[in-house]
């Protein structure tokens, strides 16, 4: 089995198609910032200004003096230059069943996605054939061997501790999310399940944590590291495991 991996397309999703035929592979691997926006102009006019300027301000088509007002022209103004140029990319085209992927594609969403639309496709309410998003409660058996797993966003460790189902835009990876991970694919034993589960239930209720704020963000930072180190080490001792994030802890 041939497996074509490949990462930040930003919305050039017809690069996915051009590469899987060109090396004539059999499934394509994506580790984020993949290119899942909304198709909606209400939904886009709501997306945070820096995303939308950042797309106006790396487009390779638009005039030097538009370029130069993407982080200063009116919100209303990014939304009708974005939409007109169809600047989010060719996410449209396969949300619209236009064109579809050649062979399955499966995804670690990165830090510039849409985390409402990536919800959508996680929960099956939206269907793009071919495309599968993992996240820490999936996972894909390719070549009968290799158990592919992930956890995208981007990793900041200010709102590591937060609820996963926050509604900022953008996908960022959560404690939780790693301790899921854990206990369906490492080690899935009562004990380990009810420790994390005493630990989650820790640190997502601030008055069980230590008293200072110095003590309180040590104590998070160590359980967050011993939680990915023993992930990490899982990983590192069996090669049939590959584990996907967009942005590495």
């Amino acid at each position: 089995m041939k497996i074509l991996l490949l990462t930040d397309t930003h919305g050039n999703l017809h690069l996915i198609n051009h590469f899987a035929q060109k090396h004539n592979v059999d499934a394509v691997i994506h580790t984020g910032d993949f290119g899942i926006y909304a198709v909606d102009r209400d939904q886009i006019s709501r997306y945070p200004e820096r995303e939308l300027s950042l797309r106006i301000h790396h487009s390779k088509f638009l005039p030097k003096n538009v370029l130069k007002r993407a982080f200063k022209m009116p919100i209303e103004e990014k939304v009708d230059v974005i939409m007109e140029e169809h600047l989010l990319g060719e996410f449209e085209c396969y949300h619209k069943k236009l064109i579809e992927f050649d062979v399955p594609v499966y995804v670690a969403v990165g830090n510039h996605e849409d985390v409402n639309v990536v919800r959508e496709i996680e929960r099956n309410q939206l269907n793009i054939p071919n495309l599968h998003v993992l996240n820490e409660s999936s996972d894909v058996i390719l070549d009968d061997w290799i158990r592919v797993i992930g956890v995208g966003g981007n990793f900041i460790h200010f709102n590591f501790f937060e609820s996963r189902h926050s509604d900022k835009f953008y996908p960022s990876m959560r404690f939780v999310q790693w301790c899921e991970l854990y206990e369906k694919f490492v080690l899935p034993t009562k004990d380990f399940i009810e420790e994390k589960q005493r630990e989650k239930e820790e640190l997502l209720h601030e008055s069980k944590l230590p008293s200072s704020k110095k003590k309180k963000n040590q104590y998070k930072r160590d359980i967050e590291n011993k939680i990915q180190n023993e992930i990490k080490e899982y990983i590192s001792s069996r090669p049939e495991v590959w584990m996907l994030t967009h942005v590495s802890p």
